[in-house]
């Protein structure tokens, strides 16, 4: 079982704990990340570059070495910024020898990652230098294919009676009744079209009992 998922059956899993697990997942594959650009760095010293690459990197006389720059600071500022969600795991702070660039922006999503990097190979090979695109930054792109930003997808389990603990509070909040009082097929035709429509369950102003962990309903049906 992922760390953090198990919500059906440990009671010392909370919503804290799986955000803690997210925090530290997204730590490491930052940083680990983070390793491989400053790697790739020293080895892309070539000036061959496409148009498209120059521009990006504003005409500097190693351009590879430019754009990749960005990727490891904002990589950094990722790091730094998961580091300071895990104030529980002091050993995860930023690393104050490699501190982030103060105009570097944390990446929101692997696309964001994955960009630039397909710049860079699409560039090299455009420019015949195709062994050197083969090569670390294939993997980089590979690995980053199969891992994201997340590193590990988190399969979060939490037991069936929580889950209606919580729609029945949204339900009653918006005047529909009694999640828990529905039949089967109620229910059905509620989730279904709150998915088909992306409606957002949970109103801003609903209050609930902890008891209830509304945190656990946090994804598309409530964005």
């Amino acid at each position: 079982a992922t760390l953090g998922a198990d919500r059906d059956g440990n009671p010392h899993v909370t919503p804290e704990v799986t955000r803690l697990a997210c925090s530290v997942a997204r730590w490491m594959a930052a940083d680990l990340f983070e390793r491989e650009i400053a790697a790739l760095r020293s080895e892309l010293s070539v000036t061959t570059a496409s148009p498209e690459l120059r521009a990006r990197a504003n005409g500097a006389r190693e351009p590879y070495r430019a754009v990749l720059r960005e990727v490891r600071d904002r990589l950094r500022a990722t790091r730094d910024a998961r580091g300071n969600e895990l104030s529980r795991a002091a050993l995860l702070k930023g690393d104050s020898d490699r501190p982030a660039s103060p105009r570097a922006a944390a990446y929101v999503s692997t696309a964001e990652f994955i960009e630039p990097l397909q710049l860079c190979h699409r560039s090299l090979m455009e420019t015949g230098q195709s062994v050197i695109a083969d090569g670390r930054l294939a993997d980089v792109l590979r690995r980053t294919a199969a891992f994201g930003l997340t590193l590990v997808r988190l399969d979060l389990r939490q037991h069936a009676a929580r889950h209606a603990e919580a729609l029945d509070a949204i339900t009653r909040h918006r005047g529909l009744g009694s999640y828990v009082e529905w039949d089967e097929s109620q229910r059905q035709t509620f989730l279904s079209a709150a998915l088909r429509d992306h409606q957002r369950l949970a109103p801003p102003d609903l209050e609930a009992d902890d008891h209830v962990g509304l945190q656990g309903f946090e994804g598309d049906l409530l964005d």
